[in-house]
């Protein structure tokens, strides 16, 4: 009797973990990288960005924009209506301009060539796919409901 065998992970996610564990023993590197196909290339790229993106919890991170963000706000709508700030918001003034010195983006003395990372294009990307689901949630709930609100 031929036994038969039963796989309950999908071959795709079985070659993501194969090429994650060729990338952390260093078997892809960068001089065999060049050497894979375009799409072998946008593959490791995805896992590397998916090995960085573990190491950092997404409700910390959204955390942290939105104590940006809310600071800005508070000081911006305080000088945009002439309000002098106070002792508390000049604190949080310096507590922000700590935190935007920490990033390439916000720092005018790092050049655009020098950055990590280029920022601009993955912000681009990103905002691509995010209207692209957009577009297709709107159609999709169009079809479904019959309206879009």
């Amino acid at each position: 009797m031929v036994r038969e065998h039963i796989s309950f992970i999908p071959a795709e996610k079985k070659e993501q973990k194969q090429i994650e564990s060729m990338i952390k023993t260093g078997e892809i590197n960068h001089s065999n990288y060049k050497t894979l196909t375009p799409g072998q290339q946008e593959e490791v790229n995805e896992i590397l960005f998916n090995i960085a993106e573990s190491q950092i919890t997404l409700s910390q991170g959204v955390s942290a924009v939105e104590f940006v963000l809310y600071a800005h706000i508070r000081l911006m709508r305080k000088k945009v209506e002439g309000i002098a700030l106070s002792a508390q918001d000049k604190k949080i003034e310096e507590g922000l301009q700590k935190v935007l010195d920490l990033h390439e983006i916000t720092t005018e003395n790092i050049s655009i060539d020098d950055w990590l990372f280029d920022y601009m294009s993955y912000a681009e990307n990103a905002a691509k796919k995010i209207l692209k689901n957009r577009e297709e949630h709107v159609l999709r709930k169009r079809n479904v409901t019959g309206q879009v609100q």
